[in-house]
C-alpha cells in the first residue's frame, strides 16, 4: 500500500464516522444553549422549580 493511499484510508476511517455523529454533537450544544437563553424566562413566569433534564423535556414537548 502506498503512503497516499493510507492516508486515504486513515482518513475515510476516521472522517467517516465523525461526520456522521457531528450533527448530534451540534444539536446538543444548541439545545444546551437554547435551554440557558429560555430558561431566565420560565423562571420569571414561575417555572423556577424545573430542573434541566425536566426542563428539556418540556421544551421538547412544547417544540412538537
Amino acid at each position: 500500500m502506498t503512503p497516499t493511499a493510507a492516508i486515504a484510508l486513515v482518513a475515510v476511517l476516521l472522517g467517516g464516522p465523525a461526520a456522521m455523529l457531528l450533527p448530534f454533537a451540534v444539536a446538543r450544544l444548541l439545545v444546551d444553549r437554547h435551554a440557558e437563553e429560555v430558561g431566565p424566562a420560565i423562571r420569571a413566569a414561575g417555572r423556577d422549580d424545573l430542573d434541566a433534564p425536566t426542563f428539556r423535556a418540556l421544551a421538547k414537548e412544547t417544540a412538537k
